[in-house]
């Protein structure tokens, strides 16, 4: 593993880190009348898809377990089609789908590192 993709690994850890202090102790109800959150979250969202998508495609094949495909379509879907972002889904996928992501990308930094 290079450097960039390190790079990039800490990128999207750092954005998960941000969204998991963004929404703690928020309700979804709460997540929906913020705003400014709803805006923080998604953009953090944006900088994971965009980070995977700089990652090697070696090193994303040697972690299949990992969705990059669905994580990088998420990035260019909010980009893209920013009106039509699905705020339960959002929701979804930072309430349940970061933290074993996080654990895949820090395992994914450690061997890379050994």
């Amino acid at each position: 593993m290079d450097i960039n993709d390190i790079t990039y690994i800490n990128d999207a850890l750092n954005a998960i880190e941000k969204i998991r202090g963004y929404l703690k102790e928020t309700t979804y109800d709460e997540f929906l009348k913020d705003e400014m959150k709803k805006d923080a979250v998604v953009y953090q969202v944006a900088i994971i898809g965009e980070a995977a998508g700089h990652i090697s495609r070696a090193v994303r094949s040697s972690v299949e377990e990992v969705p990059w495909r669905k994580i990088i379509m998420t990035r260019n879907f909010l980009i893209h089609d920013y009106g039509k972002i699905d705020e339960e889904l959002i929701w979804k996928t930072c309430k349940e789908d970061l933290k074993p992501l996080k654990t895949q990308l820090k395992e994914l930094l450690d061997k890379g590192e050994s």
